[in-house]
């Protein structure tokens, strides 16, 4: 697979026809080194131990809560709730601690997208988003991903236009182009950036 993405810069027909790490790979602007294929592998790994913990975390509800109605006693509570606490605190501690899994996840992300010539440029804070920025082929670009949407903008003088399909809406004015998406899967945004590329090439 390592090999499959190396090259990047593929030619993209259709981009909701293909896979993320392909898309990803397709979208590069320089070369996909070693360290950029590692990271995106110990995102996936991140992603399936916090999915792991949390699945423990629901696990031990499931099993304490009932059981407190079942047996009509608080023993449960006494033995599961600490437990419980534990899970979801060694879990913060492991995601929150300074060099922790959340310091960690951005290094990867800034890794994992160096071949599009991205880089983390601002981190979430309270219902905030984590923001990509950097220069593609000339233009400023700039990707806000948040819990349940997505903003993708590239500079690049047009005129102003605006067209909206449900989740997704383009618009564009004389500072560039702006494609906004709500909910749709994580990757989605690949493919507005796709997009909003394309628009820009036929106005430029």
């Amino acid at each position: 697979m390592a090999g499959a993405v190396a090259g990047g810069g593929g030619k993209i027909e259709n981009p909701t026809t293909m896979g993320e790490q392909q898309l990803w790979a397709a979208l590069a602007v320089k070369p996909i080194d070693n360290e950029a294929i590692e990271a995106r592998a110990q995102i996936r790994d991140a992603g399936r131990r916090s999915l792991r913990l949390g699945m423990i975390v629901t696990l031990l509800i499931f099993l304490t809560v009932p059981s407190i109605y079942l047996f009509e006693s608080f023993l449960p509570l006494l033995i599961g709730g600490p437990l419980i606490v534990i899970a979801a605190f060694y879990g913060s501690l492991r995601a929150l601690a300074p060099g922790g899994e959340m310091d960690s996840a951005y290094e990867r992300v800034g890794l994992a997208m160096a071949p599009l010539s991205l880089a983390v440029t601002e981190r979430p804070k309270v219902n905030g988003a984590l923001v990509l920025s950097g220069e593609r082929h000339g233009r400023q670009v700039a990707v806000r991903l948040g819990d349940k949407s997505s903003e993708v903008s590239v500079r690049e003088p047009c005129k102003e236009f605006a067209t909206n399909s449900k989740p997704v809406k383009v618009e564009s004015d004389p500072e560039g182009i702006t494609v906004t998406r709500k909910g749709g899967k994580p990757a989605d945004w690949l493919c507005d950036l796709w997009l909003a590329e394309r628009l820009a090439d036929a106005a430029a």
